[in-house]
């Protein structure tokens, strides 16, 4: 108890001091934070007139101007912004469209080949029946139009 009572003497006599030194720090304290302040300000500025200039307008208004500053330029970003959604939109869109063309065409395709296919089998039984009526070596028409159709001419 004598101990804090001998500090509560000593802040007695040099509290003038002690309050200088507070105002002081609290300065300090201040100054630094405007400082601090000060540079996120300027590198934010900084960064924003980066930004607008990349969109194609300024950060600052015209003089003059009703705008608040970054105000046109918001708009700006904001419609490439759009712009790109828009276009990314549109780049699937025309995809799948030419997807689904390409699919109906292999579709058409595998379609004739099958029916080709078949065909080419119907061809083949036909020539191997003509080659079975053949009698002797002589051949008739229905041979001749049995190869034809094998070689994928008219009969």
């Amino acid at each position: 108890m004598r101990f804090v009572k001998h500090i509560l003497q000593l802040l007695g006599l040099h509290r003038s001091w002690l309050t200088l030194l507070a105002l002081g720090a609290a300065a300090a304290f201040f100054w630094w934070e405007f400082a601090t302040m000060r540079a996120e300000r300027d590198r934010y500025r900084q960064w924003a007139d980066v930004v607008c200039a990349s969109a194609g307008s300024p950060f600052a208004p015209a003089p003059k101007s009703k705008l608040k500053p970054g105000d046109q330029c918001k708009a700006e970003v904001a419609a490439l912004a759009r712009f790109r959604t828009d276009q990314a939109r549109l780049t699937v869109e025309l995809l799948a469209r030419v997807s689904r063309e390409r699919d109906g065409k292999i579709d058409r395709d595998l379609a004739i080949a099958a029916r080709s296919a078949r065909a080419a089998a119907q061809a083949a039984q036909d020539m191997e029946k003509a080659n079975a009526a053949l009698q002797g070596d002589h051949v008739d028409p229905a041979w001749f139009a049995a190869l034809n159709r094998l070689a994928g001419l008219q009969p």
